[in-house]
């Protein structure tokens, strides 16, 4: 997609398939879309054969990605795909400081900020599955998935 305004996006009903917006990218944005979707398709998968969440449309939890209340899958989600995001910033850096890729130092002070975004919006949001299992919102099985992600 070469839309300005149009994120990338993946749905549920089109498993393997994710659309990503080439507009205004970098090498680093295109790799963060592209892992991040197909964190998104990986839960799902796991969302198709196993009960995680009791999805409900109470917009209970904050999203700091958003800056929006959002229900518990928009957190589930969240949480397990931009943790992919911070793993991808924390190897990128690892490589840059190694000298097995070459980045600019405007990209090397973005790789740093993402990872440190990503690691703190996560942080905001990891009491938000306490609270979501004793409410019933994430099960045994979600809880266990989403504190390995953590760990």
């Amino acid at each position: 997609m070469n839309e300005k305004d149009i994120v990338s996006y993946s749905m549920q009903s089109l498993p393997g398939y994710s659309c990503l917006n080439m507009f205004d990218r970098d090498q680093i944005d295109l790799m963060d879309d592209l892992l991040h979707e197909n964190g998104h398709h990986y839960l799902n998968t796991y969302l198709n054969h196993v009960d995680l969440i009791n999805e409900d449309d109470d917009k209970v939890y904050y999203s700091p990605w958003r800056r929006a209340l959002r229900p518990i899958r928009g957190i589930y989600h969240a949480t397990f795909t931009f943790f992919w995001a911070m793993e991808l910033f924390a190897n990128l850096d690892v490589a840059s400081e190694k000298k097995t890729l070459t980045f600019t130092k405007a990209e090397r002070i973005k790789i740093k900020t993402r990872f440190l975004e990503e690691y703190y919006m996560l942080d905001y949001c990891r009491p938000d599955f306490t609270h979501a299992f004793k409410n019933k919102r994430v099960n045994k099985e979600g809880l266990a998935l989403i504190n390995a992600t953590y760990e």
